[in-house]
C-alpha cells in the first residue's frame, strides 16, 4: 500500500539525477541538488525500513510524500 508512494518519491528522484546530469546551472547550485539527492535517498532508507514503515500512519506517509515532493521541487528550481 506504502510502497507505491515511496516507489513515486524514487522515480522523481531518478529524475532529479537526471536532470542535475543534464544541468548548466553554476557548480554550487549542482553540488546542492547532488546533496539533496543523496540526503533523500538515507531517508527513503530510513522511512522503507520494515521497523519504521510500521509505525508509519496514513497522515505520515501524505506528509512524507509532500515533503519529498517539495524538496526535490526546490532541487529542480536550483538546476
Amino acid at each position: 500500500m506504502y510502497e507505491n508512494i515511496f516507489n513515486d518519491i524514487k522515480k522523481m528522484r531518478d529524475i532529479l539525477i537526471q536532470n542535475i546530469g543534464k544541468s548548466n546551472a553554476d557548480i554550487d547550485n549542482i553540488n546542492k541538488a547532488k546533496k539533496i539527492h543523496n540526503e533523500l535517498g538515507i531517508m527513503l532508507d530510513i522511512w522503507t525500513d520494515k521497523d519504521n514503515v510500521k509505525t508509519l500512519s496514513k497522515e505520515d506517509i501524505d506528509d512524507i510524500f509532500n515533503t519529498s515532493k517539495l524538496i526535490i521541487k526546490k532541487a529542480n528550481d536550483l538546476l
